[in-house]
């Protein structure tokens, strides 16, 4: 969540972060504002076009 939270937003590198953290818990084209916190990612299931 670290490096997430410091690379820039909506840019490639962003978004592959963001893969790696939830991997394939994150529908096509959903988006994750920074800063993002929390204790169970693992739990997180993020649906297709969220924003």
């Amino acid at each position: 969540m670290f490096k997430l939270n410091h690379t820039m937003p909506r840019t490639e590198e962003y978004m592959s972060v963001l893969k790696e953290l939830l991997g394939d818990r994150i529908g096509e084209g959903s988006y994750v504002a920074a800063p993002v916190s929390g204790v169970a990612i693992d739990k997180l299931v993020i649906g297709k076009m969220f924003l």
